[in-house]
């Protein structure tokens, strides 16, 4: 009943990256420029955190899930092995 509500997709992370790129590209202010940045790079680090274990660990080892629970322990629902969900969490990690 909930597939597309409360439900976390994956994939979504890449437009909220994106979004934080462009927000920097925009900015003129310099400390808020860095402010964005740091935002950024935490955004990255906590992504690579978060899915370093699910790519070598969990599920379908070298993939991540469709979606994941957006309550803890946020247990991989749907597809197991999703290409949308792997290519944007590689192109953030990939920054």
């Amino acid at each position: 009943m909930s597939y597309h509500q409360g439900i976390t997709w994956v994939w979504l992370l890449g437009v909220y990256y994106d979004a934080l790129n462009n927000m920097i590209k925009a900015e003129k202010r310099k400390t808020y420029k860095a402010k964005l940045e740091e935002k950024l790079n935490a955004f990255i680090d906590n992504t690579f955190k978060t899915f370093e274990k699910e790519i070598n660990q969990r599920g379908c080892i070298g993939s991540i899930a469709e979606i994941y629970d957006s309550k803890k322990p946020h247990e991989p629902k749907g597809t197991i092995a999703q290409a949308w969900s792997v290519a944007e969490i590689l192109r953030i990690m990939s920054h």
